[in-house]
C-alpha cells in the first residue's frame, strides 16, 4: 500500500474506482458534484458509506497527495491543481479529443489519418436539409441531449427530430451537429484501452471488442501485435500526448473495412466504460501505476489474468428510483455499480439522468472461455428489482473475435 492520500473526482459513473483504491492508498477521498440552485439530497449520497472512503462535501476543503479524474470532466480544475504543484491523473485540457468531435476530425485530417466523410451543421433545420441517407449524427459534449443517431432516411428520423427540437428548445437553432457517412464494407470495430504518460505507455494494453450497451471481451496484449493501421493511430496520439504532457486512461474505437485501413471513430478521454472494470479487477499494482504515472514514470501492470469479460447490468426501475442491489461476497470484487452508496451494509444505486445502465460485472481467466464462465458465475450472485444482465451477449463477442482474425487481430 502507498502511504499517501488520493482524491477521486467523479460524476458518479466511476465511484467504484474509489473503493478499489482503498487497497492501494492509505487514505481515499471521493467527490462528486451535488450542488445546484435546487439541489437534491440524493446526489450527496453518491459515494457515501463506502468502506475506507471519505465522501467529500466541498472539494476545495481537502488536501490530497494525488488527484484522480476518471471522467473527462473538470479540465479547468485539473489544470489549476497542476499549476499549484499538485499531482494529477486525468486528461485535463486534452479532453477535447472526446468533448469536441469537430476538432477531433480536423486533427485527424491534419495528421493524415483516415477520416470518415463528415460535415458540420448548425441547427436542426440545416442538419435536416443537408443530411444524406445512411449517416450517423452526433453531438459534442451534450450526451444527455442525444446519443448517436443512425439516420436511414428522412421518414425514419422525422419523429426523432421533432422530439429533439423540443428537448433543445431555442438551442435547436444554434446546436452544432456532425454527420458522418457510414463506412461501407464488412467492417469490424476493435478498440484498445491503455494509459498515457506524456506520450509513453506500458508495453501491455487491453485490446478487445464491445457489444454496445451489452458486453465486452478483451485480452492483454502489446501494440506491436495489433494491425499497422491501429499502430499508426496510436503513434499520432502519442505525439499529441507528449506535446500536451497528458497523463491518464483512454480508450479508442476504430472501425476497419479491411486489413490495411483503420478509422478512429471515437476517442474516450477517460476510463472506458467498459472496460475500466477490468483494470480495477485485473491490475495488482494499480496504485503504483497511478502514483508514479502522475509523476511522469511508466510502470508496467502486474496482471492477475490474461482475458477479461464484462457484462452490463441494467434496471429500468433504477433509472428513476433509488434501488438496492444485493451482491454475494464472492461476486463483490467483480461487481462495479455506478452512482453507488452503502447504507446498513446494502448497496444502493442512485438514479441519474434516467439511465437504466447501472454498472457491470466481470469475469477473469487464463482463456476466453474461463473469463466468460467466471463472469456468468458472478452475475448469478447479483440481485435487484427489474435487474437484467445480458450474459448471452458475450457469445456475440466471441463471434466478433473470430471475424477479427481476418483483419489481422489475433487475440
Amino acid at each position: 500500500m502507498i502511504n499517501k492520500s488520493v482524491c477521486v473526482v467523479d460524476t458518479g459513473f466511476f465511484v467504484s474506482m474509489a473503493e478499489v483504491l482503498t487497497k492501494h492508498f492509505k487514505k481515499v477521498y471521493y467527490f462528486s458534484p451535488w450542488e445546484s440552485g435546487y439541489s437534491k439530497s440524493q446526489d450527496l449520497l453518491i459515494g457515501s458509506g463506502l468502506n475506507g472512503v471519505e465522501r467529500v462535501k466541498y472539494f476545495w476543503d481537502i488536501e490530497a497527495d494525488l488527484y484522480i479524474f476518471p471522467d473527462y470532466c473538470f479540465p479547468d480544475w485539473q489544470e489549476k491543481l497542476k499549476r499549484d504543484g499538485k499531482l494529477v491523473w486525468g486528461f485535463g485540457k486534452t479532453n477535447w479529443l472526446e468533448a469536441d468531435r469537430i476538432a477531433l476530425r480536423e486533427w485527424q485530417e491534419q495528421n493524415q489519418l483516415e477520416v470518415p466523410a463528415w460535415k458540420q451543421f448548425i441547427g436542426i433545420d440545416e442538419l435536416k436539409e443537408g443530411l444524406k441517407p445512411d449517416s450517423y449524427i452526433k453531438l459534442s459534449e451534450h450526451r444527455a441531449d442525444m446519443e448517436t443517431l443512425k439516420h436511414y432516411n428522412d421518414k425514419c428520423s422525422e419523429q426523432f427530430f421533432d422530439e429533439l427540437a423540443v428537448t433543445l428548445g431555442i438551442g435547436k437553432h444554434t446546436q452544432e451537429f456532425i454527420a458522418e457517412k457510414k463506412i461501407k464494407g464488412d467492417t469490424i470495430e476493435p478498440g484498445y484501452d491503455t494509459w498515457t504518460i506524456d506520450g509513453k505507455s506500458a508495453n501491455k494494453l487491453l485490446a478487445g471488442y464491445e457489444i454496445k450497451d451489452e458486453a465486452y471481451i478483451g485480452k492483454w496484449t502489446e501494440m506491436k501485435f495489433l494491425p499497422k493501421a491501429i499502430q499508426e493511430i496510436n503513434n499520432k496520439l502519442n505525439t499529441l500526448f507528449a506535446k500536451e504532457k497528458t497523463k491518464g486512461f483512454y480508450s479508442t474505437e476504430v472501425i476497419m473495412p479491411d486489413q490495411k485501413t483503420g478509422y478512429l471513430l471515437d476517442f474516450t478521454a477517460r476510463n472506458g466504460n467498459p472496460p475500466f472494470q477490468l483494470y480495477m479487477s485485473m491490475i495488482d499494482n494499480l496504485g503504483e501505476i497511478l502514483w508514479y504515472g502522475a509523476q511522469g514514470q511508466v510502470v508496467e501492470p502486474k496482471l492477475k489474468a490474461l482475458w477479461g469479460a464484462v457484462a452490463i447490468i441494467n434496471s429500468d426501475f433504477a433509472s428513476h428510483n433509488q434501488t438496492p442491489i444485493q451482491v454475494t461476497d464472492e461476486a463483490k470484487p467483480f461487481t462495479f455499480l455506478m452512482n453507488k452508496c452503502i447504507y446498513e451494509d446494502m448497496a444502493y444505486v442512485i438514479p441519474k439522468q434516467g439511465l437504466s445502465e447501472i454498472g457491470a460485472v466481470v469475469g477473469l481467466g487464463r482463456t476466453l472461455d474461463e473469463a466468460i464462465e467466471h463472469c456468468k458465475k458472478n452475475a448469478d450472485g447479483i440481485q435487484g428489482y427489474q435487474l437484467e444482465i445480458d450474459i448471452a451477449s458475450l457469445d456475440k463477442a466471441k463471434e466478433v473475435i473470430k471475424k477479427g482474425v481476418r483483419y489481422g487481430i489475433l487475440l
